[in-house]
């Protein structure tokens, strides 16, 4: 698979984000030669510890980073707990990935720009009758959703609200797609790259499952804690580090690498 057909920022978002970097001071404080980050499992292919090098997104920030001078770690923890960790500060921790935008979110932490952008569907049985086209959210009205803890549910929110859908969150994503698969739930919503890798690893050969059409694309950041010494500076390198990769390929074969089909 190639980027082409993966994730990418496109011509107008770069340009975006060197006319935005261009506007940022110049970075006026001591870098540090090292930062503690974290992140978690079961985010496949964008970040897992049993991943060469943790991932996709995972290699992209540490990357970044290392084209600054600045070495990271990076702490395995359940989602929940690192985002807690950045948020609330007073951990040693500076920042973690990959995370979409919320309202809720940005009172809390700093987000980098956009790291990988990739598009956002929902996963069904084969034998759901809803179409894979389907026109407009009418068409999943009475769909059992599930959602992992803390996973966005963008714009189906509304479908929530008005009671059309219903929506169990679980702690492990991968045991929506097994409750799915034993027709005790409908639907999940979550990245097509994401989605596709955690049912190829659960079920072997027919697995039974099919994509609707994409709705959105998912935009992904690492979010930063605002209470850390000099968090802004730091974050200006990164989001001028990361400009740079983009435009001189790295980050394209880093993503070709880890999508190409084992």
């Amino acid at each position: 698979m190639t980027v082409l057909s993966a994730i990418r920022l496109t011509a107008r978002q770069l340009t975006y984000c060197l006319v935005l970097l261009f506007c940022l001071p110049a970075i006026s404080n001591p870098l540090p030669k090292e930062l503690h980050l974290v992140s978690g499992n079961d985010f496949k292919p964008w970040s897992d510890q049993s991943l060469p090098n943790g991932g996709v997104i995972t290699e992209i920030v540490q990357t970044a980073f290392q084209h600054l001078g600045i070495h990271t770690t990076v702490e395995w923890l359940p989602w929940k707990r690192g985002y807690h960790r950045v948020a609330f500060g007073g951990h040693g921790t500076f920042g973690t990935f990959p995370y979409s935008h919320s309202n809720k979110r940005a009172a809390k932490v700093y987000y980098s720009i956009p790291i990988l952008i990739s598009g956002l569907t929902i996963f069904v049985l084969d034998s759901n009758p809803v179409e894979t086209n389907y026109k407009d959210h009418t068409a999943l009205h009475g769909l059992r959703f599930c959602s992992g803890v803390g996973y966005a549910f963008g714009d189906f929110e509304k479908l929530l609200d008005n009671g059309s859908v219903t929506l169990k969150r679980l702690a492990n994503i991968n045991n929506c797609f097994l409750g799915i698969k034993a027709g005790r739930l409908d639907a999940v919503v979550l990245n097509k790259h994401v989605g596709w890798g955690i049912v190829h690893s659960l079920f072997k050969g027919g697995h039974g499952f099919r994509a609707l059409r994409e709705h959105k694309p998912s935009v992904y950041h690492l979010v930063v804690s605002k209470d850390f010494p000099n968090t802004l500076d730091i974050l200006n390198g990164f989001n001028k580090s990361l400009v740079k990769l983009k435009k001189s390929g790295v980050i394209d074969e880093i993503v070709n690498r880890h999508m190409k089909p084992n």
